[in-house]
């Protein structure tokens, strides 16, 4: 199917991978796929395929430094997201039966450790390897980016909170509202379609944030290094993402600040203030982001609630204006 408008972000979360796709306008659509091969069928032909996962390895003893292109994005990050960029490991690691194993080898071969947190990603890196070895049009259209790099490019600077922190996932969120509008919306859905054990709230928004990179450059995205480097397969090791400096950060054309969302239990989620979210079947709304969203009823209970607010300013004034000024005139 021709997608050549289609722009798509995947992340991997414990469920599979989770990936956000942005159409022209306002339409979107966000999916939990469990292997990377029905993410690749369902969007092989989409304009952009941005994914946080690393594509390209190097091997053996020529893997001592690392990949340049994690050199330079951590350099892009510093000095408090640097490490959100972990050090991929070597393509020989990917047959280790379990972490022990794989970090003897990456000593021996390369003379360096192999970090936790790199072994607990090669279950994903086995996947997107092995397609991208297996399809060349995967291999050269399927484009390993980083959340926290695009962040850092698109806005001005590395983030300044963890994203797992809650003012961490404020800021991203408010940061991608800016460019595009229904991002929210994104986020809600997920959050509500989605259970936290199966797919975390920094996956859903590390998804979307690259999805967003895609749209916003227009097909036109940066790396690092702006050269490629190829492993021993051929396959291009490069990070992208979207330079502030090149494209204009400013609201995407057709995406205006309203939308609706199916909570897939037959109601609707309707943005009708900058924050406030309401469900239309008049029952309050769980409140699943955190201070996004607040315990309210239904939308026509706004107008009561603004009423109430403002009655002590309305009775104040009336005191200083007309009770004051009648005691005046006398």
């Amino acid at each position: 199917m021709n997608q050549p408008s289609l722009d798509v972000g995947i992340d991997g979360c414990r469920a599979g991978w989770i990936a956000v796709a942005l159409q022209p306008g306002e339409q979107w659509d966000i999916r939990l796929y469990e292997h990377l091969d029905s993410v690749w069928e369902a969007y092989r032909d989409a304009r952009t395929v941005l994914i946080d996962m690393p594509i390209g390895l190097l091997s053996g003893s020529c893997a001592e430094d690392g990949r340049r292109c994690d050199r330079e994005a951590r350099l892009r990050l510093k000095p408090h997201r640097a490490s959100s960029v972990f050090p991929a490991p070597i393509r020989e690691v990917l047959e280790a039966a379990d972490y022990e194993e794989a970090a003897a080898w990456s000593r021996k071969l390369c003379s360096r450790g192999l970090s936790k947190q790199s072994w607990n990603l090669v279950p994903k890196i086995r996947q997107a390897d092995a397609l991208v070895r297996r399809d060349a049009q995967a291999a050269v259209r399927l484009t390993e980016s980083h959340p926290e790099l695009v962040f850092a490019a698109l806005f001005g600077g590395p983030m300044a909170h963890g994203k797992k922190t809650q003012h961490g996932f404020e800021e991203r969120l408010r940061h991608l509202s800016g460019v595009y509008p229904p991002a929210e919306a994104v986020v809600s859905c997920g959050l509500e379609r989605f259970p936290r054990k199966s797919v975390a709230r920094d996956d859903i928004v590390d998804a979307l944030a690259l999805a967003v990179a895609g749209r916003v450059a227009q097909g036109k995205l940066q790396t690092v290094p702006e050269e490629a480097q190829f492993d021993s397969l051929g396959i291009p090791m490069r990070i992208a993402f979207a330079d502030q400096a090149k494209q204009e950060a400013r609201p995407l054309e057709g995406a205006r600040p309203s939308f609706a969302c199916a909570d897939g239990n037959g109601g609707v989620w309707t943005r009708i203030a900058k924050r406030e979210f309401f469900h239309h079947n008049g029952y309050k709304c769980r409140n699943k982001m955190g201070n996004l969203m607040e315990w309210r009823g239904a939308v026509e209970n706004i107008h009561f609630y603004n009423i109430i607010v403002s009655l002590p300013f309305i009775l104040f004034l009336f005191n200083r204006f007309f009770i004051k000024n009648g005691h005046n005139h006398k």
